[in-house]
């Protein structure tokens, strides 16, 4: 149905042992009783990762997740990296600022010509 009803899944299998206890027994069983799509219910009972986080699941509720199911550091990181990736290739890019726009790249100016050691005895006499 949504990221919303997926993460509140997630966050009582990671909060709650009476829910974690039922999703052990039966991943089937404890997913019908959310409201998700037939994608949804997928990535989740399969345990996928990769899915679960492009579906909108955010790492700070995934990784406990995973850390139940006793899934290491790096293979986590890669999961989400791979999907990334992907999410980052298909983005358009970015629109320029109203200022890139009409004067091309901002260039950083020089604070003065003069040398550093004038510019800070002109700034002592005022």
């Amino acid at each position: 149905m949504s990221a919303y009803t997926l993460q509140k899944m997630i966050r009582e299998v990671n909060r709650r042992p009476d829910r974690r206890e039922a999703y052990f027994a039966s991943r089937e069983t404890f997913a019908q009783a959310y409201e998700l799509t037939p994608e949804e219910r997928a990535a989740f009972v399969a345990f996928d990762v990769c899915k679960l986080y492009a579906l909108g699941v955010h790492g700070l509720i995934l990784r406990p997740f995973t850390l139940l199911h006793k899934m290491p550091e790096p293979e986590y990181l890669t999961a989400i990296r791979k999907i990334r990736r992907s999410c980052r290739s298909s983005l358009p890019p970015p629109p320029a600022t109203h200022r890139e726009s009409r004067r091309g790249p901002m260039r950083r100016r020089p604070n003065s010509a003069m040398p550093c050691a004038q510019r800070s005895a002109r700034c002592a006499m005022n």
